[in-house]
C-alpha cells in the first residue's frame, strides 16, 4: 500500500498482493497450519485481526483510486500494526519450533547414548562367550588327548595280557 501511495505500485499489483494476503491469512487460519498453531499453543488472535482488517478494507482496496488519501493513511497504519503482530506470531512459531527441535535432538541423543551402552554390553557379553567357548574347546581337546592316551594304554595292556596268555 505504501508503494501504491508513492506511485511505485499499480492498482492491479496492489489488488493481486491483497488477494495473496487473503489466501495466506485464510490458510493460516484453517486446516493443517491452524492445527499446528493450536498444537503449539500459540495465540492466533493476530490472524483473526488480520481477517477482520482484510474484510473491512476489501472494498477500499478494490476501489483504491477513489479512496481519499487520509483514509489510505489510516489503512496503511492498520496494515503496519498488523504486520508487526504477524511478525510477532512468526517469531513465536519459530521459538516453539526451535524448542521442539531441541527436544527431538535431546531425545535422539538419549537414544544414541542408550544404543552405545547396549552395544558395549553386547560386545562384552560376546567377548566373554568367545573366551568361554575357547576355554571349553581347550578342555575338550585335553580330554580327547587324555582318552586317546588311556585307550592306547588299555590296548597295550590288552596286548600284553594276550601275549602273556599266549606264552
Amino acid at each position: 500500500m505504501a508503494k501504491y501511495m508513492l506511485g511505485n505500485e499499480t492498482e492491479e499489483n496492489l489488488n493481486l498482493r491483497f488477494d495473496l494476503l487473503w489466501s495466506r491469512v485464510v490458510g493460516a487460519g484453517q486446516g493443517e497450519v491452524a492445527a499446528q498453531l493450536a498444537s503449539f499453543e500459540i495465540d492466533t488472535s493476530s490472524i483473526e485481526r488480520a481477517m477482520a482488517l482484510l474484510r473491512r478494507s476489501e472494498s477500499l482496496v478494490v476501489n483504491i483510486d477513489t479512496v481519499p488519501s487520509e483514509l489510505l493513511q489510516v489503512l496503511l497504519h492498520d496494515f503496519e500494526v498488523l504486520n508487526i503482530q504477524i511478525h510477532d506470531l512468526a517469531l513465536d512459531v519459530m521459538q516453539v519450533s526451535a524448542v521442539e527441535g531441541r527436544d527431538w535432538r535431546e531425545a535422539l541423543l538419549e537414544v544414541s547414548s542408550a544404543t552405545v551402552l547396549l552395544s558395549t554390553v553386547i560386545s562384552t557379553v560376546v567377548f566373554f562367550l568367545m573366551i568361554l567357548f575357547w576355554h571349553d574347546s581347550v578342555i575338550s581337546r585335553r580330554q580327547v588327548i587324555e582318552k586317546n592316551k588311556l585307550l592306547i594304554a588299555a590296548e597295550a595292556a590288552n596286548q600284553a595280557k594276550s601275549d602273556f596268555l599266549s606264552v
